[in-house]
C-alpha cells in the first residue's frame, strides 16, 4: 500500500488503525506512511490567501473556553469567522483572553491577507484594541446579543445568568445614559 493510498483511506474518514489492519501494518507505520504523502499539499494559510478575495471584510470573533487536557480549567479559544462565507479563518489557543492573545489572533489574520473592514464582537476590550492595533481602520461594533444582555442588567431585568456581565456592563452603560431615554 502506497502513502497516498493509505492517505485517501484516511480522508475518507477510515482510521489509520483500521486501514493497518486492512494492509497488515500497525496503525502508527501506515501514519508515517500517509504523512510523506500529504508534503505534496499546500498548506492551509496558502489556500486562505489565494482564495482571499472571496471574503466579505466583515468578522464575527469570539472566545469559548474549552476543557483541555493538563490544564485544571477550561481555557479560551478565539477565533474568528467571516461574515458571508462563515468560513473559520484563524483561531488562537492560549491560556488566557488577554491583549497577548488577541495581537496574535489578528496578526495572523493579517498574514492571512485578510481584508477586514467591520468586526463584530463582544465587550472585550483586549479584542478590540488588538483589532485597532493590526487594522487601525475596521469599524468594531457590538454583538447584539451582548448589547441586550448590558441593557437588560442597567435596568434591572436580568435573571441570574446575566449577573456576571453587570460588571463589564458598566464601562459601556452608565447612569447618563439611562437618564438620556428617561428610564
Amino acid at each position: 500500500m502506497s502513502g497516498s493510498e493509505a492517505l485517501k483511506l484516511h480522508l475518507t474518514g477510515t482510521s489509520y488503525r483500521n486501514i493497518g489492519r486492512f494492509a497488515s501494518r500497525a496503525g502508527s507505520s501506515v501514519y508515517r506512511l500517509s504523512s510523506s504523502a500529504l508534503t505534496s499539499f499546500p498548506h492551509c494559510a496558502d489556500i486562505t490567501r489565494k482564495y482571499s478575495v472571496h471574503f466579505c471584510g466583515v468578522l464575527l470573533v469570539d472566545g469559548k473556553y474549552v476543557k483541555v487536557k493538563g490544564y485544571e480549567r477550561k481555557i479560551p479559544v478565539l477565533y474568528g469567522i467571516d461574515y458571508l462565507t462563515h468560513d473559520i479563518l484563524t483561531y488562537t489557543l492560549s491560556v488566557a483572553e488577554n491583549y497577548q492573545t488577541c495581537l496574535s489572533f489578528f496578526s495572523s489574520l493579517r498574514l492571512l491577507n485578510y481584508p477586514l473592514q467591520a468586526m463584530v464582537c463582544d465587550d472585550n476590550i483586549n479584542i478590540q484594541q488588538a483589532c485597532k492595533y493590526i487594522y487601525p481602520n475596521a469599524v468594531i461594533q457590538l454583538c447584539q446579543n451582548h448589547y441586550k444582555q448590558n441593557i437588560r442588567v442597567n435596568l434591572g431585568l436580568h435573571t441570574h445568568i446575566y449577573l456576571k456581565w453587570s460588571r463589564l456592563s458598566r464601562r459601556f452603560f452608565n447612569d447618563d445614559f439611562l437618564f438620556d431615554f428617561n428610564l
